[in-house]
């Protein structure tokens, strides 16, 4: 766990519900520690879509030429 068991356990003294201790005790600090990774695979995924989408556009406009032609 990453989370120690303590924590939690402050939580639960703090008369915190169990939705709250999952959202202030438990998520917080599993985004602080993911979202560097998380920000680098959101900007991945925007430069291969731009880069599917240039590819898609090249191969459509080449059918319609021939199309024409």
């Amino acid at each position: 766990e990453s989370i120690p068991k303590g924590q939690i356990e402050a939580g639960r003294a703090l008369n915190l519900k169990p939705w709250e201790i999952f959202r202030f005790v438990i998520i917080k600090p599993a985004l602080k520690a993911i979202y560097p990774a998380l920000t680098s695979q959101f900007i991945l995924l925007m430069l291969s879509s731009a880069v599917v989408s240039v590819i898609s556009a090249d191969d459509l406009t080449s059918v319609a030429a021939n199309l024409q032609s």
